[in-house]
């Protein structure tokens, strides 16, 4: 069973059970009331979870006077270097699915799940710097105009 599905199931059964909770205290308002809580809980925990984890590990930030080699280390690297690296996880992700996709014998469902969500996700990085890029080329209305008026 995929962690995915596990997540959701866990997230069902915790909402059924507030809600049949919310009903035996409250009736058909306590449910109704239940509901909003797991919609809020659930909506939080897909939000923050991420500064939750950090925040339970007492995770803090590290400044160059705590960690010298690791901020030269990325100083070294420079801007140029980065994005290269940073084009190559690109690559890893793809070559992750194919591996995932080659490792399943029976069903391939799973690994072509995986591949979607990554085309998706990719998909979505290269379309919005290309907006980006277009609406920082058009020209300003207000600019337009004023240029129009001075021909």
């Amino acid at each position: 069973m995929s962690n995915i599905l596990k997540t959701g199931l866990l997230l069902g059964v915790l909402t059924a059970i507030l809600l049949l909770a919310g009903q035996a205290i409250a009736g058909e308002q306590g449910m109704i009331i239940a509901f909003v809580l797991a919609a809020i809980m659930n909506v939080v925990s897909y939000w923050f979870s991420d500064k939750l984890v950090l925040m339970m590990y007492r995770a803090q930030p590290v400044d160059e006077a705590q960690a010298p080699g690791l901020h030269a280390m990325v100083r070294r690297l420079g801007y140029a270097r980065w994005k290269k690296l940073h084009r190559l996880a690109y690559l890893c992700g793809a070559l992750g699915v194919v591996h995932f996709y080659w490792r399943v014998k029976k069903d391939h469902t799973e690994p072509l799940i995986y591949g979607a969500v990554l085309a998706f996700l990719l998909l979505i990085r290269v379309v919005n710097p290309a907006k980006k890029r277009a609406s920082s080329l058009a020209p300003r209305s207000s600019l337009w105009l004023q240029r129009m008026d001075s021909e």
